[in-house]
This record gives C-alpha cells, sequence and structure tokens, in this order.
C-alpha cells in the first residue's frame, strides 16, 4: 500500500521525479570519482614512496660560506656536535653520512678548471738577460741637506711642503672628501667632510677630520682650502711662487728622501726550459724578469735556473718576479747553471719545488658515500651518469669518474686508474703531502661532461674513511 501510494505520487509529480533521478545519478558519479582519485593516489604515493627519497644536506653557516675549502675551527666543533647514530636511528631516515673527502693525486691528470691553488708559480731556466730602466724614485741612503728652494710630497698622504728662502716651511695638505649625513642634525641634510692621514711622533697612522668653519646645506668652509683629492683648490701665496722647485720625495715610514731618476725595473730575457710551468704559459718565449724582493743579478750571457711566479708586469709582455723560496729558507731563489747537464737540474730545491707544483695543481677531488646517487651534485641533477653504473654500498676498488676527465685521461668503461691519498694541512687544504696509501679502481661510471665538476672521482664508503680534516661547509 505505501509503497503504491507512494510511485503513484512519483508518477504524478513528474519534476520531482526528473530531479530525484538526477540527484541520485549526481552522487553516484561523484561516489565513483572520489573512489578512482582515492585509488589513484594510492597507487601513486606508493610507488613515488618507491622510487623518491628526501634529502637534507646540513651546512654551517660560517663567514665565508659557501667556499668549498675553508678551514672554519667553527663549523668543525658544530660538525663534532651531531650524534649521526641519533639521526640515523630516527623513524623513516634510511641512511646518516658525515662528510668524507681527500684530494688525490690521478696519474696522467692536468687540471685545466676549478681552484688552481700556485697557479702562477713556476720554475724556469732564462738566458740572454739585459737590464731594463725606467723612470722612478731613487732613495737616497745618505743623511738629507734639502736646499733653500725645494718641494717636498709625502708619498703616504700627497701632503707637499714648500720651502722658499727666508720663509716659514708651507704645508700644502692633501684632503679627501666623504659625503654623509651629519649624526644627530636636526635637518638630517647631507654635508660634505674633509679628511686627511699623517704618520704620528710615534710612526702610527692617524686620521682627522679637517676643522670646518660651518656645516650648512652640504656646503664647507675650511681653514686651508689649498688641496682637494690632489687639485689645488686655493693660490700658493705669492711670496712662495717661483719658477723652478727642487722636488724631493719623503717617506715617513723609513725616513728617507728620495729623488726622480733611472731606476732597475728588470731584465730581459728567454725563457728556454722549465721544471715546472703554468698550463697557460709556455717555453721558448721573450720575457721580463723581475727581481722581487731578491738581490738576483743576473750576468749577462749566462743561464739561469728560477724560482718565482708570472705576474702583472707594467706591460704586456710576459713577466716573471723571482719569489723567496720560503721564510724558513735561506737558498737563494736563482741558480747560475754550468750547462744543460748541471745535477740541479735533476735534484735540488727547484726540482722538489718544481715536483710540488705538479702535484698540488693537478688534484682531483675524491668523495666517498654509501648511496653516490643522493649527493648533491647528483640529487640535484647538476650531473647524471652518461654510462655505466653508481658502486654500491660496501663495494670497493671502483669509482664514478666525471665526463671531462674521462675525455682528457680517454678513459672508458672497465679501464683501472692509479689514485694517490693526498693528506692536507689543518689549516690549509692545499697544503698538501703525498700519501703512503695507492689505490687501483676500476671505472664502472662515467658522468655527462661538466666544468664546475671537472678533476671529480666518486667511490663508495668502503673505499672511504679518509680521515681527512672538515673542509667547507658540508
Amino acid at each position: 500500500m505505501i509503497v503504491r501510494n507512494g510511485v503513484r505520487s512519483t508518477l504524478r509529480a513528474r519534476g520531482r521525479t526528473i530531479l530525484f533521478t538526477l540527484l541520485i545519478l549526481l552522487l553516484t558519479v561523484a561516489l565513483a570519482l572520489g573512489l578512482g582519485m582515492w585509488a589513484y593516489c594510492a597507487q601513486t604515493l606508493a610507488a613515488m614512496d618507491e622510487s623518491y627519497t628526501s634529502v637534507a644536506l646540513v651546512e654551517y653557516m660560517g663567514e665565508d660560506y659557501p667556499e668549498t675549502d675553508t678551514a672554519d675551527e667553527y663549523a668543525r666543533q658544530a660538525a663534532q656536535t651531531l650524534d649521526g647514530a641519533a639521526v640515523a636511528a630516527i623513524d623513516g631516515v634510511e641512511l646518516w653520512e658525515a662528510t668524507d673527502q681527500a684530494l688525490a693525486a690521478l696519474s696522467g691528470y692536468q687540471r685545466t678548471d676549478g681552484t688552481l691553488p700556485y697557479k702562477d708559480y713556476a720554475v724556469v731556466v732564462a738566458t740572454n738577460f739585459a737590464p731594463m730602466y725606467s723612470q722612478d724614485i731613487v732613495w737616497l741612503e745618505d743623511e738629507v741637506t734639502l736646499p733653500e728652494s725645494c718641494v717636498v710630497i709625502n708619498q703616504f698622504n700627497l701632503d707637499y711642503t714648500y720651502y722658499a728662502p727666508g720663509m716659514e716651511p708651507l704645508l700644502v695638505p692633501n684632503y679627501w672628501v666623504v659625503e654623509y649625513t651629519a649624526e644627530g642634525s636636526s635637518t638630517g641634510e647631507d654635508y660634505t667632510a674633509f679628511y686627511r692621514q699623517f704618520v704620528d711622533e710615534n710612526g702610527e697612522i692617524q686620521q682627522e677630520e679637517v676643522k670646518a668653519d660651518e656645516y650648512e646645506s652640504g656646503q664647507v668652509i675650511i681653514e686651508e682650502p689649498w688641496l682637494l683629492d690632489g687639485h689645488l683648490l686655493g693660490t700658493i701665496p705669492a711670496e712662495y711662487r717661483q719658477s723652478e722647485y727642487a722636488v724631493y720625495f719623503y717617506d715617513p715610514f723609513t725616513d728617507q728622501y728620495g729623488v726622480m731618476g733611472q731606476v732597475l725595473s728588470g731584465y730581459s730575457c728567454s725563457i728556454v726550459d722549465s721544471l715546472y710551468l703554468p698550463a697557460d704559459q709556455r717555453d721558448g718565449v721573450l720575457a721580463i724578469v723581475e727581481p722581487g724582493d731578491t738581490d738576483f743579478a743576473p750576468e749577462s750571457g749566462q743561464r739561469y735556473l728560477l724560482y718565482g711566479a708570472f705576474t702583472q708586469g707594467s706591460s704586456s709582455n710576459t713577466t716573471f718576479t723571482v719569489l723567496p723560496f720560503s721564510e724558513d729558507s735561506d737558498e737563494p731563489p736563482y741558480l747560475e747553471l754550468s750547462g744543460t747537464d748541471d745535477p740541479a737540474l735533476t735534484d735540488s730545491i727547484f726540482v722538489d719545488y718544481a715536483n710540488y707544483y705538479q702535484l698540488a695543481n693537478n688534484y682531483v677531488r675524491l668523495e666517498a658515500s654509501d648511496d653516490v646517487a643522493a649527493l648533491e651534485c647528483f640529487q640535484q641533477g647538476a650531473l647524471f651518469l652518461a654510462q655505466g653504473r653508481f658502486p654500491q654500498a660496501g663495494e670497493a676498488e671502483v669509482c664514478v669518474i666525471d665526463g671531462r676527465t674521462a675525455a682528457q685521461l680517454d678513459l672508458s668503461l672497465g679501464d683501472t686508474v692509479e689514485l694517490g691519498i693526498l693528506a692536507s694541512g689543518e689549516d690549509d687544504r692545499f697544503a698538501l703531502t703525498a700519501g703512503e696509501d695507492p689505490r687501483t679502481l676500476e671505472v664502472v661510471g662515467i658522468t655527462n661532461a661538466s666544468e664546475d665538476y671537472s678533476g671529480y672521482v666518486w667511490v663508495s664508503s668502503a673505499e672511504g674513511g679518509f680521515g681527512q680534516p672538515l673542509f667547507g661547509y658540508q
């Protein structure tokens, strides 16, 4: 009865019947879509859980961050406070690793990219020396008696002092300008202040603001407006005007006077050979050799072995500056050779330095991990495997090598490379010492070629344990 009456009522109200049917259909579609979306999301999340890994990189923000080769004691202390076992025990953490990196020597590798710690240093053989002179200040060793008419230029702050017969010395100070807003000024207007530097009676560098009569609207009136940044603001009094002045230079730190004259600036020569030469230099070139802070004074026609660095000279010519070996060495950084078979060319301090620069400038960066693919360069996509595979956790005597290095050494999968671990100094990553731990590694992977990652080798943690101090901030 109830059902029959309900059906009759529904059939008589056709509008409500249509709306009711549409509502049932809509709810059925919504339910079907919801169930489909739930099933899809559950499937996708399960696939992502299998395929993706979240990686957290712990960094210490030090003063030189993000320099990768900094020896920062605070970063090292912070790293030591991290409890790796506690982090690894957190639910969901699959792997915790501390930095395990070292520099290494790779047989046959020549570094052309990245940091070259001794980039310009060299040990060369040069000959055909000829002296070169230029106009410069000749500092006088003996006590100087100034003439009655002269001008003395202070080499430290460029003050001028005029001396004229029968007159008191006239100091014409050199000022420089600083523009800023007056502190505590009610108007807050900018103004210009004049400053000068001087050396006091104790030899200390002092700075003073020149006294001004008034500061208003950026205008400064100084008591002696003679020079502004080396340019005269006022006029020298008539009694000091002369047609000629003898010009002297004064160094307040050494209390020496000097005059302009011909000064030995260096020697032209031919670099004919080398024990070590930077990659951007070559033998068989004309060059200028500067003695630097040494007493190098070559004889014409002689051949010399020289230690030093290529520097920026005053001309476009190649310039080589002779440098002392070190503060602790009394050995002169030059040696007159007896011939092409001189023993110093094969066994001497020059050979030791050449070998060291050859080693230190051609390092590779070696990094160990039980999940190489999770390291930042791979996880962020800067590098990817172009060939082969990654070392597996616990797998020793295998490596992945970057594409540029592999191309330079003509390496393929299955080839072997010879590595020697280099020990870094505690405070200097590039104070390197060759270790007694040679490694022979099989290349199982090669990355794409990247200029930012040239000279890199990756191994598993089973090959690691380098025991190096922490450099950088990761």
